[in-house]
C-alpha cells in the first residue's frame, strides 16, 4: 500500500463514495471582497440621488424660462395694445367721414319738424307757418316757413 492513506487513493479528508457518516460540516463561503453593506448603501444612495436630481426641478432654468415667458407676454400685450389703438383710430376716422357734422360742413342742412322731432325728407312734408329747426355746420336756427313752392327738378 500507500503511505498515510491506507490505499484510498484520494486526498486526506475526502471521502469515497456517497457514504453517510458524520463528518465535519462544509467550510463557510469566502468573505466578500470588501464591506458589502457599505458598498450596497453607497450604490443605493447614488441611485436615489441620481433619480432625485432628474425629477427635481432645476430652479435656475425654471426662473430663466419664466423670465422669457414674461418678456413674450409683455411684447404680445404691447402688440395687442398697438393693434387696438390702430383699430380705434381707424373707426374714429370712419366716424368722422360718416358724421352728420361733416355733411353739414360740405354745405348740407337738416330740417327737423319741431312738433314731431322728425327729420323732414320730402318737399311735400314742408308746410307754411310750421315751425322747424335747421341744423347747419356752425349751429342751428328755428325757422318758420312763409311759403312752400315745390320744384319738379332735383338740381341745385
Amino acid at each position: 500500500g500507500l503511505a498515510g492513506g491506507g490505499g484510498s487513493g484520494g486526498t486526506p479528508g475526502q471521502r469515497r463514495g456517497g457514504g453517510g457518516g458524520g463528518g465535519a460540516p462544509p467550510p463557510p463561503p469566502p468573505p466578500p471582497a470588501g464591506p458589502r453593506p457599505v458598498r450596497d448603501a453607497r450604490a443605493h444612495f447614488a441611485l436615489v440621488q441620481y433619480r432625485w436630481q432628474r425629477r427635481r426641478p432645476d430652479v435656475a432654468t425654471q426662473i430663466e424660462h419664466l423670465g422669457r415667458l414674461a418678456e413674450r407676454m409683455q411684447r404680445a400685450r404691447e402688440r395687442r395694445h398697438e393693434r387696438a389703438n390702430a383699430r380705434v383710430s381707424e373707426l374714429a376716422a370712419r366716424l368722422q367721414v360718416l358724421s352728420p357734422q361733416r355733411t353739414f360742413e360740405r354745405g348740407y342742412a337738416a330740417l327737423i319738424d319741431t312738433q314731431t322731432g322728425r327729420a323732414l325728407r320730402a318737399p311735400n312734408a314742408l308746410k307754411p307757418k310750421r315751425p322747424m329747426t335747421v341744423h347747419l355746420a356752425e349751429g342751428s336756427a328755428d325757422v318758420l316757413l312763409a311759403d312752400v313752392q315745390p320744384r319738379l327738378s332735383d338740381e341745385f
